[in-house]
């Protein structure tokens, strides 16, 4: 902010000093509000005190409105927040002033107090100093006012050591003889007279006196010359301004055989869009065997992992095994406890957790995270509603008008269960006249084979009724069933002449099929020796390939004996 009043508004000012002889004070009062910013109203005040502090300087119209205008600016708030205040109680004190003055000035604190008493504002300073009777008005002495209007009382008017040498807004002509009267008439400017002594223009000094006012003040500025510069000294020591030497240099990274890893970073990003073939399976494996370096710059990010661990959980496994040691690993581990349960998940952490030392917490935190999966899927509600079947039959309504629960005893539940599992009597003896294998007959019929090749059989089936279980749903055993002859037949493919016996079979139910839904059936060898042999079967929705259960098959092939 500005610290000085500029030339307009030095002449605003003066305009409204020099309106007292014809206006009223209030439209004076009005237009200072209107015409000074609020922003610059204490600039203008201060340079009004200025002013107002020689009794000479202004005419006595001129002094009535600067002292309403120092008063009236700050009227709006408590009398004590006024940054003026203490000025203008010691002019309305001042025995030395004209009485008309401190009347005036003491109405002026007087509307602090009363709403009512700003009538004498709506007249013009000269018919307020002509209309002035003395005997009207009573003047306080200076302690009453600085009680009434200041916050506290000075015992005696503070003077600053310092002020008697500032320089001073007004100072003695000094063309006026000393104990000469300035204002005497022999000093005035007479026309077709050369000026005589003192003469001058009031208007354009207090203009003058305005537009240079500051609050900054005015110190003395320091002269700083340069010092002279030393004599250079024979060992002095000279500055040098070297020119940059440019040199190139050899680039060793040119002709460095690029094509290292390309084949794995090309099959890494085939596998983040599908499952690869067994023999690009085994090329990558194989490669980072080699080299485990490679899985650094095969382009696999955390952010990566998820496509890859659905479709080619085998080719994850093997990645973050020789990652198991990386700083990033921390970072892989939250992808994959973060991620959508599903059964490639839980076989790639499965297959991680024997063949190396997985992090406590990593496998505590899978472990809730497959818990709550779980109890958000279709297929295993039901899964419990089948486990909590039979004690659901053990429940009976109300009997009568009563509305009383009653429940069997543990006897009678005892004996349900014994009935639901023994067959007895005339359904026994039907069973056992059943054609041999009827059983695969009863599962298979309806099956139809989509693909055939070494090593994998994709087929489909509508689910018939037959395999319903009571939630009109594909039954459990079913779906074992098919995971065991369909997996048994995909070894055939491979040229095994026995499809042995089933030493485990691993099936996790993960959604249901019900009545003329489409389902595929997709077996897959994982691998077969001379007597172990593993298999892997899918089974999915056909419309949106969703994973309905999925089966792990270990057989051992049995030769039949030469004796």
């Amino acid at each position: 902010m500005k610290m000085s009043l500029t030339a307009d508004e030095s002449r605003t000012l003066y305009s409204l000093l020099a309106g007292g002889d014809h206006r009223p004070f209030s439209d004076i009062l009005a237009d200072f509000t209107s015409k000074i910013p609020r922003t610059r109203h204490f600039v203008a005040c201060y340079s009004l005190l200025v002013l107002l502090e020689p009794k000479k300087l202004l005419r006595a119209t001129q002094r009535l409105v600067g002292f309403s205008i120092l008063h009236q600016t700050y009227s709006s708030q408590k009398s004590s927040f006024n940054p003026f205040i203490s000025f203008i109680v010691n002019a309305a004190s001042d025995e030395e002033a004209e009485k008309y003055e401190r009347a005036f000035v003491f109405q002026l604190l007087a509307t602090d107090t009363s709403s009512s008493g700003k009538e004498f504002l709506k007249q013009t300073a000269s018919d307020y100093i002509k209309g002035f009777d003395p005997s009207l008005h009573a003047f306080p002495q200076l302690e009453q006012l600085q009680q009434q209007f200041c916050d506290k009382v000075q015992a005696q008017s503070f003077d600053c050591l310092l002020k008697d040498c500032s320089v001073r807004s007004v100072v003695p002509d000094p063309d006026v003889p000393l104990g000469c009267d300035a204002d005497s008439a022999e000093f005035d400017l007479l026309p077709g007279v050369a000026p005589k002594l003192g003469s001058g223009e009031r208007d354009k000094t207090l203009l003058g006196l305005l537009s240079n006012l500051s609050l900054q003040g005015s110190s003395p500025e320091w002269i700083r010359p340069l010092p002279p510069r030393l004599p250079i000294q024979n060992g002095e020591l000279v500055w040098l301004n070297l020119d940059d030497h440019h040199e190139l240099l050899w680039d060793h990274r040119m002709c460095v055989d690029t094509s290292r890893g390309a084949a794995v970073r090309d099959l890494i990003a085939k596998a983040l869009k599908g499952p690869l073939i067994p023999a690009q399976q085994e090329q990558v494996v194989v490669e980072l065997a080699n080299d485990p370096k490679l899985v650094y710059h095969c382009g696999l990010t955390p952010r990566k992992l998820p496509e890859l661990v659905e479709n080619n959980p085998l080719i994850a496994v093997e990645v973050l095994k020789k990652l198991i040691n990386s700083p990033e690993i921390a970072e892989y581990f939250t992808v994959l406890v973060n991620m959508d349960m599903s059964l490639h998940s839980m076989e790639v952490v499965n297959r991680l957790t024997t063949a190396v030392e997985l992090p406590s917490e990593f496998i505590h935190m899978y472990i809730t995270n497959c818990i709550s999966s779980c109890e958000g899927i279709k297929g295993f509600k039901i899964f419990l509603r089948k486990r909590k079947q039979m004690g659901r039959e053990g429940e009976c309504g109300s009997a009568g008008g009563d509305n009383h629960e009653i429940k069997l005893t543990e006897s009678v539940v005892m004996e349900k269960t014994k009935r639901y599992l023994e067959k007895l009597g005339d359904d026994a003896s039907a069973i056992d006249v059943l054609p041999f294998r009827f059983y695969e007959n009863f599962i298979m019929t309806g099956i139809r084979v989509d693909l055939i090749q070494p090593g994998r059989i994709l087929c489909s089936l509508k689910v018939p009724a037959r395999l319903l279980n009571e939630n009109n749903s594909l039954h459990g055993g079913a779906s074992a069933s098919l995971v065991d002859c369909i997996g048994s037949a995909a070894l055939k493919t491979l040229g095994a002449t026995t499809t042995g016996v089933s030493l485990e079979i691993n099936l996790s139910y993960l959604d249901a099929a019900y009545l003329d839904e489409e389902i595929e059936i997709d077996s897959k060898v994982l691998r077969m020796g001379k007597t172990i042999a593993v298999i892997n079967v899918e089974l999915r929705r056909k419309s949106n390939g969703k994973i309905i259960a999925q089966g792990r098959h270990t057989k051992y092939l049995a030769f039949s004996s030469k004796l």
